[in-house]
């Protein structure tokens, strides 16, 4: 059996998910990863990646509305979109993968990589039975032209939530598979509070709090830590700073110094998120659908930041309302947050069973046993 798995370079989620469920699938079949953008596409790679970022990070309200602005836009108009025109080089490129790889199952990590097949399957460049072609929405919110990506098999969501939104932009129910976000399966493996803060050398006893903004480090953490050290209890700050090394040098000058009234331990980018997220009791930061399902797949209770691109305001408005997250409107107020956490087991443990009844803990190896299935295989 071979498996292509399409992905695209926009933040760090999508490659996530693609790692997840290449070392999910092991051995059991044949599997390509094709980047659409990466290798001759430069110019788009660039655009989608790192102008991504630093939209988010420095004209994060401009995104945002940019966004808003296509999230609603006419379902009906499906020529000409900003989607055929980023896609339209890769076309020929992924075509020529299918060609010579003919693979039985295409995974597509990105709405533009649905798209694409969608419209080789619109025009007839595929049949309509092989390969059979699976995409994914990542968060709790359907994706901006989800509806260029219709004319697929399945579409995996991470909740009911969204289905009226899928059957909206031209989905049916039967295309609709509820088995979460892949994340890789460590994270929803134990391991011991404990021995997690032991493999890290801080403090066995204390409270936890990790702060993670994502992987070039969005927000403020040094007014976020400040801010909830005016809480009185002792309690430690585990803060994962990514690829934003001015961030990481800065924190370490100020733990140097002693300019923190909490004890703060500061990394950069970490292979070891499971050992961090096990470590902790509370988790502050971003709150992409990556990030979310390896929080909940670790069971740690959810804070969000107030620095959210895009449709992480969207993940957080649904978390919130369904009991399983918090959200930090100004960071300067942010103990009034997490001080209940901190200090009422009643309300962590009501955290708790909101998100164990969202989270879907074995959400890789389904959508991998679904792959399976869907050519009459077993996984």
């Amino acid at each position: 059996m071979k498996i292509l798995i399409l992905t695209v370079s926009a933040g760090g989620g999508h490659n996530s998910m693609t790692r997840s469920l290449v070392n999910c699938i092991g051995d059991s079949a044949e599997v390509k990863v094709f980047d659409i953008f990466m290798k001759k596409d430069k110019v788009k790679k660039k655009f989608v990646n790192d102008f991504y970022f630093f939209t988010c990070r420095r004209l994060m309200p401009l995104s945002n509305a940019f966004y808003r602005w296509i999230l609603h836009r006419n379902v009906k108009r499906k020529k000409r979109t900003f989607f055929h025109v980023l896609t339209r080089k890769a076309k020929p490129r992924v075509f020529k993968v299918l060609e010579e790889f003919k693979p039985d199952v295409v995974f597509c990590s990105h709405t533009y990589c649905a798209h694409i097949m969608s419209e080789f399957r619109d025009r007839g460049v595929l049949s309509t039975d092989s390969p059979r072609v699976f995409s994914v929405t990542s968060d709790y919110e359907v994706s901006s032209y989800s509806e260029l990506t219709t004319n697929i098999d399945y579409i995996v969501a991470p909740c009911e939530k969204v289905d009226a939104e899928l059957i909206r932009r031209g989905f049916r129910e039967d295309q609709i598979l509820h088995l979460g976000i892949p994340v890789q399966t460590k994270f929803s493996e134990h391991i011991d509070k404990i021995e997690a803060r032991k493999t890290l050398g801080v403090d066995e006893n204390k409270f936890t709090v990790m702060i993670m903004n994502g992987e070039v480090g969005f927000g403020n953490p040094v007014e976020l830590i400040e801010s909830i050290s005016k809480i009185d209890v002792d309690f430690q700050v585990l803060v994962v700073c990514g690829r934003n090394e001015e961030l990481k040098k800065k924190l370490d000058e100020k733990i140097e110094k002693g300019e923190f009234t909490k004890t703060v331990h500061a990394y950069g980018f970490v292979n070891n998120v499971d050992v961090l997220m096990s470590a902790s009791d509370c988790l502050i930061g971003k709150i992409g659908g990556v990030a979310i399902a390896e929080a909940f797949n670790k069971r740690i209770p959810l804070i969000a930041s107030n620095a959210l691109p895009w449709q992480e305001y969207d993940n957080m408005v649904y978390l919130c309302a369904e009991g399983a997250c918090d959200y930090v409107k100004k960071t300067k107020k942010a103990y009034e947050v997490l001080e209940p956490i901190i200090k009422d087991e009643k309300v962590r443990e009501e955290r708790l069973k909101n998100i164990d009844r969202i989270r879907k803990p074995n959400a890789t190896r389904d959508i991998v046993s679904a792959m399976f299935e869907s050519v009459g295989e077993k996984f």
